[in-house]
């Protein structure tokens, strides 16, 4: 906050209406603005008025436009405009009113005086404090807004006690008048108290700005994560899509082909019920030619002449069968439910994730350890797009390894060749979990009760067969 007149008239610019204040109000965030222009850019949200302050975004609930009146104004910014009209406007002479030349101002009077006036003043009143308006420097206007206002009830008297009853800033009048009964302390003292109780909340509240810039930087990078998993998921709709319309494209291409061998079916069932009855209607004339134009030895030579004849009903009509689509109902259902389903996953924690290990491993026998993920409250986390990766090494001394994972964890069963230690590393989308790598150690198998030197060379010569 600056205290050059240029700076002042930054410092109670409503950003609204880019003109000076007029009546401030402080919202709930602390922003300050006209009291026209809260009213004039309430909105109604939800059946409630609210003001969105521009500059951070947060609503202060207006319950009615008239409520406006009952914001906290902003004493501070009253003070610094009444200083800035001051600097601003044309002065007269506050003890002769004929005298326009105005050069000096009485801080301790609050009056603008005269070279006249001001030589009068100066003579019978030594202990004032005297300004030259000639040039009115940075340091003058630093004192104006660090005077105390006047007294609301005496108002040539400047307000210097704090009444605790009344909790109200008074002047010496009113401590003689109305207030000579009440608790009352110096008001420089007072304020002095107050600021340091202020400073001390200042350093809180910049500690927990701190903290939330902390927090928004970790939202921010949550946010642009959330944003590309949602990329992410819409590509994979997409491609999804894409696959489901090739797969519809061939499905509808094979169908079409069914349907174009069913017509040329037809059309050549047609074309023979044609040839047919042409081949027919062949005979019946050569037949009836014969019957009346041949002779005897071509009646008896073609006497059988239908038995040779190729002309047959059931050549021509044969088996039809018609073609009708049954649609796959069940494909239809599936296609209407829906693509898929979104789901939310929080996010795994590694310092949250854990590797236990429930069974010691012994050579030759399985040994087991599970790794768990959480999210940072503390919840299993069974997030299909977590990748956990486990390894044991040196894997030449495993016989077997098998991992599963499900609900968030991922087991492990292997069998040790030897005894010896062994190195676990546990890395969950590409970074290690708490404890990560660690050694753990194969006990050897204990010797069964052998009661034969014969038996015992055998248990060894197995043991042996492990190592390989």
């Amino acid at each position: 906050m600056g205290s050059c007149p240029e700076d002042l008239k930054k410092d109670v610019n409503c950003s609204l209406c880019n003109d000076r204040l007029t009546e401030p109000k402080i919202l709930k965030c602390f922003h300050t603005f006209c009291k026209p222009c809260i009213k004039r850019h309430a909105e109604l949200i939800e059946d409630f008025n609210v003001f969105k302050c521009p500059k951070c975004n947060s609503l202060t609930p207006l319950p009615e436009l008239d409520s406006v009146d009952n914001l906290k104004p902003s004493l501070l910014h009253s003070r610094m405009m009444k200083v800035l009209e001051f600097v601003e406007s044309e002065k007269v002479c506050s003890v002769s009113g004929s005298h326009r030349s105005v050069s000096w101002h009485c801080f301790d009077c609050n009056r603008s005086l005269c070279d006249e006036c001001e030589k009068n003043h100066s003579e019978f009143i030594r202990d004032h404090k005297l300004v030259s308006l000639v040039e009115i420097k940075e340091e003058d206007i630093e004192l104006m807004l660090s005077r105390e206002t006047n007294c609301v009830k005496h108002v040539d008297n400047i307000v210097e006690l704090f009444c605790k009853d009344c909790q109200q800033n008074i002047c010496m009048k009113c401590l003689k008048y109305n207030h000579d009964e009440h608790s009352t302390v110096n008001l420089s003292k007072y304020t002095a108290k107050n600021k340091a109780q202020l400073s001390k909340q200042l350093e809180e509240l910049k500690e927990l700005e701190q903290e939330m810039k902390k927090q928004v930087e970790v939202i921010e990078e949550e946010t642009n994560e959330s944003k590309a998993n949602c990329e992410k998921a819409k590509n994979l709709v997409k491609e999804r899509v894409r696959e489901m319309i090739d797969m519809l494209q061939k499905n509808v291409q094979k169908l079409f082909k069914q349907i174009d061998e069913c017509v040329e079916r037809a059309e050549r069932r047609q074309v023979k019920g044609h040839s047919v009855l042409d081949e027919t209607r062949g005979a019946i004339e050569y037949m009836n030619q014969l019957i009346e134009k041949g002779v005897a030895s071509e009646v008896i030579e073609n006497k059988d002449m239908k038995k040779t004849c190729h002309t047959s009903v059931d050549r021509v009509v044969g088996v039809q069968s018609d073609v009708l689509f049954l649609a796959n109902e069940e494909l239809t259902k599936q296609v209407k439910s829906g693509l898929g389903v979104l789901r939310k996953v929080e996010k795994t924690d590694l310092r949250m994730c854990s590797i236990n290990i429930y069974s010691h491993p012994i050579q030759g026998k399985k040994g087991k350890l599970i790794v768990t993920t959480k999210t940072k409250s503390g919840n299993l986390n069974d997030n299909p797009s977590d990748v956990i990766d486990v390894k044991i090494t040196p894997l030449y001394k495993l016989k077997t390894f098998e991992k599963s994972v499900r609900m968030g964890k991922a087991e492990v069963e292997f069998v040790p060749k030897s005894a010896g230690q062994l190195t676990v590393e546990v890395q969950v989308n590409g970074n290690h979990v708490p404890n990560s790598p660690l050694t753990i150690t194969v006990k050897a198998a204990q010797p069964p009760l052998v009661s034969s030197e014969s038996e015992r060379r055998r248990f060894l010569l197995l043991q042996e067969q492990m190592k390989i």
